[in-house]
């Protein structure tokens, strides 16, 4: 009877021990998750940064390729402009005699 209470004793001490274990492991796990979620809300965050940065880039770009192209019609039409200019004056200056 006496060795049959000191398996059982053994036996629990043993069970509490595997569940100390258990317990710090789990523990552990929960700390190591709370680090790595931690990790992935600061990704997420600079991500939303990077995303705005890049939204804002390509708007830019439109706009200034619009600028682009509007400057080369100015360029264009001044062009356009001196050709009728020059055109103007040599036909009011010309030699009609």
């Amino acid at each position: 009877m006496e060795s049959e209470r000191r398996g059982l004793v053994e036996t629990v001490q043993k069970l509490q021990q595997k569940e100390e274990t258990l317990n710090t492991e789990k523990f552990d796990l929960e700390m190591e998750v709370d680090q790595q979620s931690g990790k992935l809300s600061d990704a997420e965050h600079k991500y939303q940064i990077l995303m705005k940065d890049y939204e804002y880039a390509k708007d830019r770009e439109a706009v200034l390729m619009g600028d682009r192209y509007k400057i080369k019609d100015l360029c264009v039409d001044f062009s356009n402009i001196q050709y009728s200019i020059r055109a103007y004056i040599l036909y009011y200056t010309r030699d009609t005699s």
